[in-house]
Formats: structure tokens, C-alpha cells, sequence
């Protein structure tokens, strides 16, 4: 039995009767939310065509009628935003912890927070100027190998949000070798431009190392099939790498990764969790590779 399989027996014994309880709170706020936004449309649409009428029969007071509609409007909308963020917040604190058991050895943390070593390692890679960037971490998940290898998965919320991954090896001791998207390479630093065989590689990625020869070894075949799956699995066809001492750092560009639901996605919609279940298995089948 493989580990998709195992998991899906824990999610339907686990996770799902976990899940049930939420759906009455996401089918209620979801109809206040809805009501209240068409209801302040309604308002603002029927102050605008009947604005003159308003005017002429109840006095220029009413001219004010179209502010206050928009007021409603602004006022709707935060209330949806708030009933939407409270109840994935939640949602997650129920569901995470439990997921992540299903999973295996795995941590769950979430934010808005700041990791001190993680800033130091993103630094070190050199995959982005840190200089006025206010990054911070959103959700943040946590592994150990069967080999006790370390990897961290962080959503990192800056003008876009991005996926940055940190793997650390036990034993391992690399050059410094960066592989970036060729119009996001910022400085290449000492490093050396390398080429490798594959053509169509170089025509999407620049690649730069103080060891050619480590290079050339490390970003081979299986492990760029590897990256390539993890931009599938994330929505991200951007990303970066950074090896450097016994680091491994990749970045991402997607979009809102490990999304669990919302109020108008119903709790017995099984695709997110299962989704979140990928993105963290397919960077454990990273980490393991570089165990064999």
C-alpha cells in the first residue's frame, strides 16, 4: 500500500467527521455575507437611477444617499472578509494538526511570523534582495525524513505570494550553484556562468556556481524532473534554486498555496486537503531523493 493510500484511510476515519462540523458555520456565513453584498448592491443601484426623485420630492438631504449606499457596500464587504478569514483560520487550527498526523512526521505552524534562521538561509541563497523587503511567513510546514534529513515549506507572503522550500542534508557540504528564471537573476556575485547539455534548459534558466563540475553533477536529469514536478504540483513556473553547504533553497511564484476551503467551498469538497497533501508530498520525495 502505498502512502496516498494509507493517507486516504486516515483522511475518511480522521479527518472527515472532523470536517462535518464546520459546514453549518460556512453554509450560515456564507448566506449573511451574500445577502448583506446584495443587498448593499441593491441600495446603491436604486439611490443612483432614483437620486433625482429623491432630490425633488425629499429634499437635498438625500443627495447624500449614494455615499451612505457605498458606505453599506464597504461595510459589507468587510464583514465578508471577516467571516471568510475567521473561519479558514479555524478551520485550519482544527484540521491542521490532525492532518498532519495523517501525513507522517509532520508540523504545522502558521502566522503572520517571522523565523530568524529561515531570513538567514534566504540571505545565503541569494534568491532574493533582501534590501526594504518586509517578508513574512504565512502558513509553514515541517519534516523529518526516514534518513533524518530536515525540510521546511513556507508560504511567504511579499508583492506576490511565493513558496520557499529549505532542505538541509545531513553529511553534505556543496559549492554555491543558483539556478534562476533568466530575467530574475538579480547579481551573480563571484560566481561563474555555467551551461549545461540540455539546450532547451538553458534557454529558460541562468546557472551560476564556484564548482562547474558539482553543478553540472548536481542539476541533472532526475533532479530537474523533480523541480519540474513541483511546479505542477504549486501552479508556479518561476522557480529558483540555491545550493550552499549542506542547503537546499527553492523558491517558488504561485499563487495562494495550501488552501484547505473557504465559505463557498463545501467542507465535503475533499480536492483542497488532498491538493495540500501533494504539495507536501512531492517536497518529501525531494528530500528522500537526496538519499538515495
Amino acid at each position: 500500500m502505498d502512502n496516498t493510500d494509507d493517507f486516504l484511510i486516515k483522511y475518511n476515519k480522521k479527518i472527515k467527521p472532523r470536517l462535518q462540523k464546520f459546514e453549518k458555520q460556512r453554509r450560515l456565513q456564507a448566506f449573511i455575507s451574500v445577502f448583506i453584498i446584495m443587498s448593499a448592491l441593491l441600495l446603491m443601484i436604486l439611490t443612483v437611477v432614483f437620486l433625482d426623485f429623491f432630490e425633488e420630492y425629499l429634499g437635498n438631504f438625500w443627495a447624500l444617499a449614494p455615499i451612505f449606499a457605498f458606505i453599506f457596500l464597504m461595510f459589507s464587504a468587510v464583514v465578508y472578509s471577516y467571516f471568510e478569514t475567521n473561519f479558514v483560520m479555524k478551520l485550519k487550527k482544527d484540521i491542521m494538526p490532525v492532518f498532519c498526523e495523517c501525513i507522517g512526521n509532520i508540523q504545522w505552524h502558521h502566522g503572520p511570523q517571522q523565523f530568524s534562521n529561515d531570513m538567514i538561509l534566504i540571505k545565503k541563497s541569494r534568491l532574493l534582495l533582501l534590501a526594504g523587503l518586509n517578508i513574512t511567513f504565512d502558513d509553514t510546514f515541517t519534516g523529518i525524513t526516514k534518513k533524518g534529513n530536515w525540510f521546511k515549506i513556507s508560504e511567504v507572503i511579499l508583492n506576490c505570494n511565493q513558496v520557499f522550500i529549505f532542505l538541509k542534508f545531513k553529511g553534505k557540504n556543496y559549492s554555491n550553484t543558483i539556478l534562476m528564471p533568466k530575467d530574475e537573476f538579480q547579481y551573480s556575485y563571484k560566481l561563474k556562468q555555467i551551461y549545461l547539455e540540455d539546450v532547451e534548459l538553458d534557454k529558460i534558466y541562468n546557472i551560476y556556481s564556484d564548482d562547474e563540475i558539482e553543478a553540472r553533477y548536481l542539476l541533472n536529469p532526475s533532479l530537474m524532473e523533480k523541480i519540474s514536478n513541483l511546479g505542477k504540483t504549486y501552479g508556479g513556473n518561476r522557480i529558483s534554486l540555491s545550493f550552499f553547504g549542506n542547503n537546499l533553497v527553492i523558491k517558488i511564484a504561485t499563487g495562494n498555496a495550501f488552501e484547505i476551503g473557504g465559505l463557498f467551498c463545501s467542507v465535503n469538497n475533499d480536492y483542497p486537503l488532498f491538493h495540500v497533501h501533494d504539495e507536501i508530498r512531492v517536497v518529501q520525495e525531494l528530500a528522500e531523493y537526496f538519499e538515495n
